[in-house]
């Protein structure tokens, strides 16, 4: 997909990869909110989810809503008065960044894209940052950067993850793949791996709100693996999703404060994945919470969210 008006890109000159590989010339496309060029205020790093892109909040360029809209703004979780914020497009994600060849043999890991990520921050002059900040697969980049400490970083704000992929989420994730090998037609199987993906992100309470006469639960998960077709690509979904496979962080951090965020109705990442990542935090705050959203909550559930992820930053 082409670059979106209101989004800005770098050239990252060359980073090593984990498969030992070294890219050159690397695109990285990134929205900013409350962008300070002087440098005097502070900055924070927000990185998306797996089908997230840079657009976290809309813009008076794109006033298309954002993944992350209602935690953007004045007195909010994340205030552009008080910080700037920077949030990139993956590598790998078909939103405008680098995306290897599909004829290579590259397969993107956990390190590499925060290696990258990195590498931007350093390229733009930031060598500190405020915090920052993921959810899911964000939340995994987020960590090892936070791990790398290439950067010095006050805070982290770490949702809805743990500090390793574990074997009960790369089984969802196997199916999601195994559906894309498998299906005839490559677009009937990324709707497919879409909608078994859903079945993990949400729980039964709400899907039964999903099933109604007007509207079964059946043509719920087929709308969204044909709207995903609209705005997601095949190549992209398989790298992204076993770069999720490669995630593990073991070693602690005590120069980095932590909030780590999770959700007891969490299927995908149960509460004991965040209850075992702030052992590898000297100095962390937790916060877990009931929502029937799932793994989403950390998505869609601003009003329990935004005070506690606020009032940890301004702390």
């Amino acid at each position: 997909m082409s670059r979106q008006p209101g989004q800005c890109i770098t050239l990252i000159p060359s980073v090593t990869l984990d498969c030992g590989e070294t890219v050159s010339g690397i695109p990285i496309v990134y929205e900013t909110w409350g962008w300070d060029p002087s440098g005097k205020k502070p900055v924070v790093l927000l990185i998306h989810a797996l089908t997230g892109s840079s657009h976290a909040k809309s813009t008076p360029e794109d006033s298309t809503p954002g993944w992350w809209e209602p935690f953007i703004g004045a007195e909010l979780a994340l205030d552009p008065e008080k910080v700037a914020i920077i949030s990139p497009n993956l590598p790998g994600s078909c939103y405008g960044s680098w995306v290897p060849d599909v004829k290579s043999e590259i397969r993107l890991t956990i390190a590499d894209m925060a290696r990258i990520l990195e590498e931007l921050c350093l390229m733009l002059g930031i060598s500190s940052l405020k915090a920052v900040v993921g959810g899911s697969l964000g939340g995994m980049v987020a960590h090892q950067i936070v791990a790398d400490q290439r950067i010095l970083i006050e805070k982290t704000v770490l949702l809805s993850c743990g500090a390793k992929q574990s074997a009960w989420a790369k089984a969802w994730g196997h199916l999601g793949l195994t559906a894309m090998e498998n299906a005839i037609n490559p677009l009937v199987g990324l709707s497919l791996a879409r909608q078994i993906a859903m079945l993990s992100y949400r729980t039964p309470f709400d899907f039964g709100s999903k099933d109604e006469e007007s509207r079964t639960v059946q043509h719920y998960l087929y709308y969204q693996g044909t709207k995903f077709l609209n705005r997601f690509n095949n190549w992209s979904y398989e790298l992204l999703v076993r770069a999720m496979d490669t995630h593990h962080v073991s070693q602690k951090v005590s120069t980095t404060r932590a909030l780590i965020v999770g959700n007891l109705q969490d299927l995908l990442y149960p509460i004991a994945d965040q209850k075992a990542q702030t052992e590898l935090f000297d100095h962390v705050s937790y916060f877990e919470f009931d929502s029937d959203k799932g793994h989403d909550a950390f998505l869609v559930d601003h009003e329990i969210l935004n005070p506690v992820i606020h009032s940890f930053l301004a702390d």
